[in-house]
């Protein structure tokens, strides 16, 4: 296990979706679409349709099935919360395990940092919706971004993983700016 992964593949994978990840953060932000009932069923369900757009492109979700099922239980989180809000969700496709693994570990490193905010989201929609608010898809974030960590090491082609990373922020960025195209949800 590397120590901290000074040049490995997270800090790889890292440095290549900076900026693209800075981009998603402005437009999320510059949204506020956690402020309404409406933008945070928005935010929900552009959040929902990226992870089918990513399905489709990468013929899966996950590395392999263990990572997979922690994909599920995020798709499950996501489409109870719009259920909840009344957003017209659709079931999601169950998570399969993407036919180049080394793909699946770029996705996966995406999906699973898009949780590492959560719980700063969570309070902010609280603040803003009040309590009662479904918040499940936010508090997901729950440190598996460790587990992660290690788990890149079993990536056997970094390049595909770097650039499966790329393709999916630039699949949310997509669906995060079609969403938010006027700074607010469109309709």
């Amino acid at each position: 296990m590397r120590s901290g992964d000074p040049g490995g593949l997270r800090s790889r994978l890292h440095a290549a979706t900076r900026e693209l990840h800075r981009r998603l953060d402005l437009t999320v932000e510059g949204a506020a679409p956690l402020s309404s009932p409406a933008g945070y069923a928005a935010f929900l369900t552009a959040q929902q349709h990226a992870r089918v757009a990513l399905q489709g492109r990468f013929g899966g979700l996950a590395p392999d099935a263990a990572w997979a099922a922690r994909m599920d239980a995020h798709g499950a989180a996501l489409l109870g919360d719009l259920r909840e809000l009344r957003a017209g969700a659709v079931d999601l496709p169950a998570a399969s395990v993407a036919p180049d693994a080394s793909a699946g570990w770029g996705v996966v490193y995406v999906l699973e940092g898009s949780t590492l905010g959560g719980p700063v989201l969570r309070r902010r929609v609280a603040a803003a919706l009040g309590p009662r608010v479904p918040v499940r898809f936010l508090s997901l974030g729950d440190g598996s971004i460790r587990r992660l960590g290690v788990d890149l090491e079993a990536c056997r082609d970094p390049e595909s993983a770097v650039a499966a990373a790329v393709g999916a922020f630039e699949v949310f960025l997509a669906v995060f700016g079609a969403t938010f195209s006027n700074g607010r949800p469109d309709p």
